[in-house]
């Protein structure tokens, strides 16, 4: 069976990249992209209401990998664009800009988003913690 030529991870967190890691741990030479709706590198989350919520630790501390290390791997990160749509047949991903990634090879690992219950949602001082910027706007909050 031949190895596919280009695999592309949608899911730029910590079960994407280290899929892209294992990917290129396990000896796979071809090209990789992950993709992520953040613009952010891909980042560790518990740690967003501990050590950055908290103030010890800046976002920049919260990174899986740094963007030194994506690029010694041979990593095309894609942030900052969601991913709309999968063509099987043509066998691409389209993302919210508009731009199409051809792929060989598709890891999915979107993870989950959080939902506000519809009476909280306009709700003053009800936060969510999901992303760096939701915990940097909250540690301001605090302060």
């Amino acid at each position: 069976m031949k190895a596919p030529e280009r695999i592309v991870v949608v899911g730029a967190s910590a079960a994407g990249a280290s899929a892209a890691h294992a990917l290129r741990a396990a000896g796979y030479g071809g090209a990789l992209a992950l993709v992520g709706e953040e613009s952010d590198l891909p980042y560790d989350r518990p740690p967003l209401s501990k050590q950055a919520l908290l103030g010890p630790w800046q976002p920049e501390k919260l990174q899986l990998i740094n963007a030194a290390g994506y690029s010694e791997m041979a990593i095309d990160l894609v942030l900052g664009s969601r991913a709309v749509q999968l063509d099987l047949d043509q066998r691409t991903v389209r993302l919210s800009d508009g731009e199409r990634l051809a792929f060989d090879g598709l890891i999915i690992a979107t993870g989950s988003s959080p939902r506000m219950l519809p009476s909280l949602s306009a709700a003053v001082n009800v936060h969510s913690l999901r992303t760096t910027g939701d915990a940097m706007k909250l540690r301001q909050v605090f302060e």
